[in-house]
């Protein structure tokens, strides 16, 4: 009996750690029930993104060589290109500076799956 205690315990404690949620490759349909908008994922955007791809920044060395017009601080700006902008998140592991968490990119992939809804 100690031992089904035990792992009914183990069991139901596992949504609390958490379990490891694969990024996808590409982008793909918006998950049903999506509520991710603009307001919800500019903070990563501005946390990962901003400090390079900005409009406020202006020549190579402030946007520290990101190109000219590849911006995200509004919503506009970060449509651009969606299946790029994904592919360098995923593949060239966005920012280059810094890791932007498994959390993060999900939110960004939703975003952009649900055709970027502000």
């Amino acid at each position: 009996m100690r031992s089904l205690f035990a792992s009914v315990s183990l069991l139901l404690a596992l949504p609390l750690v958490g379990c490891p949620v694969s990024v996808p490759a590409d982008l793909g349909d918006c998950p049903d029930g999506s509520t991710v908008t603009w307001t919800t994922v500019e903070p990563v955007f501005a946390d990962n993104c901003t400090r390079c791809h900005s409009t406020s920044l202006v020549g190579s060395a402030d946007r520290l060589s990101a190109p000219e017009d590849w911006d995200y601080d509004t919503a506009d700006a970060s449509v651009r290109d969606p299946d790029e902008s994904w592919r360098r998140i995923y593949i060239e592991n966005m920012p280059p500076d810094a890791e932007m968490s498994d959390a993060d990119k999900l939110l960004v992939w939703e975003w952009y799956s649900c055709d970027a809804p502000n």
